[in-house]
Formats: C-alpha cells, structure tokens, sequence
C-alpha cells in the first residue's frame, strides 16, 4: 500500500503515495513522509547503500509488527505497522 519515489537518494525512502484503506494508511503514514529507521535500524536509501530499504523489508516476517521512523515535515515520529 505504499508507493515510494524512486529518483530520490534519500536518506532514507521518500513516500510518494499511500494507498487507502491498506496497513500503511492505517498506521497514518502519508505522502511526503520519509522512512528514516526500520525497528531501529537506519535506512540509506531504497536499494542502495549500506542498510537498503529492500533488503532490510525481506527480513521481516508477514504480519509482523514494524515500528518505522519517519521523517514529516522536520519532525521525527513513530508509526508501527503489520504487514499484510
């Protein structure tokens, strides 16, 4: 239910578009928001870098509880999510 900007070199991942009704939008991450940290570890960008969003994502189990760090309009903020 996310749908992310991929020319941006982060940090991080920038939220392009959240789909309604989806795990995402439930947990109120909305467009603009930047992922900054996955459970606490810090995200350098989508598929590149030393932490890739990506690769951290495929460690996670469906349906488990994520707490991520985003970053919305300068302020850093909790959002815990399940995946579906």
């Amino acid at each position: 239910g996310i749908m992310f900007d991929y020319n941006d070199p982060g940090p991080g991942v920038l939220v392009d578009n959240v789909t309604a009704g989806k795990p995402a939008a439930k947990a109120g991450l909305k467009s603009g928001d930047r992922i900054l940290e996955a459970d606490g570890k810090v995200i350098s960008a989508m598929n590149e870098g030393e932490t890739p969003y990506m690769n951290l994502l495929a460690k996670f189990k469906p349906g488990q509880e994520i707490t991520f760090t985003v970053d919305r309009n300068g302020e850093r903020r909790k959002v815990k999510m399940a995946g579906e």
